[in-house]
């Protein structure tokens, strides 16, 4: 059974006979009159009485119902594909660092949602061990996290640099400074964090000199610090978020240290039309952040 025998069935009923059908096809009359009695055959009973022309039987009624469902869902069907296909509609899943999430990828996201309106999208977000295990098993098509350490099931494509500063409350003594060593972290009460693993060399012998508290959740970080309770290290982009008027950010130089951000992908899987789109797009407009 093809699908152009049951076109040739519908527009026969429909048009009461088989020379306004096949003007209704671009066919020849004896096409169309050849694609009937082919199904018929292949069906084993009549579909339109004899010596009537264009008369469906009562079982010929019945199938012309069926035809025409199934040819609404083949439209549809088609339609559907060529929309997932051009990246009209679909469905695409991410992840990403909290920060990154909150400070830029709103205003990124913002004009692809306007230009694929029926394109849904789902975001989830985590440190970059969560961004990374989330690719990793499929959950998410791709996810927006730091450098880690070089897998051959995953590609990593750098986007931008995030300078590591001290971010303390705004009643700290060294809130007033413009930029600071890490000399200016002596004395002081350091509370750790998830992101300042990436932190190496000279860097990383600065703070190995305290007993620090440990807090991985970003938001019990902040709390903790604006109630000076200590300071922390962190990139330049979690306070660009808004995170709250009473904390600092202070660069910190001698050596600078920047932590990596850039898209991660499984190294051989394909993305979907859509979400090709939204890599594309989401790559562009990351490229241009600017602090």
């Amino acid at each position: 059974m093809k699908i152009s025998q049951l076109r040739c069935l519908v527009a026969v009923a429909e048009e009461h006979g088989f020379k306004a059908a096949a003007e209704r096809l671009f066919k020849s009359q004896p096409a169309v009159s050849i694609a009937v009695k082919e199904l018929e055959k292949t069906l084993g009973v009549a579909l339109f009485e004899k010596g009537t022309g264009s008369q469906l039987t009562p079982y010929g009624e019945s199938v012309c119902r069926i035809a025409h469902q199934l040819l609404d869902e083949y439209q549809r069907s088609v339609q559907a594909m060529a929309e997932l296909a051009d990246g009209r509609k679909g469905s695409i899943r991410f992840a990403s660092v909290p920060s990154l999430a909150r400070a830029v990828l709103p205003y990124a996201i913002e004009p692809f949602v306007a230009r694929h309106p029926d394109v849904d999208i789902h975001m989830s977000d985590g440190d970059t061990a969560f961004v990374r295990k989330s690719v990793l098993s499929g959950d998410v098509d791709f996810g927006f996290c730091g450098e880690s350490e070089p897998d051959n099931r995953l590609v990593y494509k750098e986007i931008f640099h995030d300078r590591m500063g001290i971010v303390c409350s705004k009643r700290h003594p060294l809130a007033n400074l413009k930029q600071a060593t890490w000399k200016h972290l002596k004395n002081e009460r350091l509370i750790g964090n998830g992101t300042m693993d990436i932190i190496r060399g000279r860097a990383r012998e600065a703070i190995d000199q305290h007993d620090r508290f440990y807090f991985p959740n970003t938001t019990s970080l902040l709390a903790v610090v604006q109630a000076n309770m200590g300071i922390t290290i962190l990139p330049q982009l979690v306070l660009s978020s808004g995170a709250t008027e009473e904390l600092r950010y202070i660069p910190l130089a001698n050596p600078i240290v920047t932590r990596s951000i850039g898209i991660l992908t499984l190294a051989r899987r394909s993305l979907s039309p859509a979400g090709q789109l939204f890599y594309g797009h989401v790559l562009d407009a990351l490229g241009q952040v600017k602090f």
